[in-house]
């Protein structure tokens, strides 16, 4: 039987990372627990989404 472990970090990578900085640097201190993961998600998205606009514009 195998035990192997998978170890996840967080961020994992430069959208979460992103997202995260983003997050940290607004004034979250009135903000629900819903409310903070909308911020955070949206600001994921906003990032995925803009980064695929760069990829195409900058395709040969």
């Amino acid at each position: 039987m195998s035990e192997d472990t998978i170890l996840r970090t967080f961020p994992d990578n430069s959208f979460e990372w992103l997202a995260k900085l983003y997050v940290e640097n607004q004034d979250t201190s009135n903000l629900t627990p819903s409310q903070l993961f909308d911020l955070y998600q949206s600001a994921y998205d906003e990032i995925r989404k803009r980064s695929r606009e760069y990829r195409d514009e900058h395709r040969r």
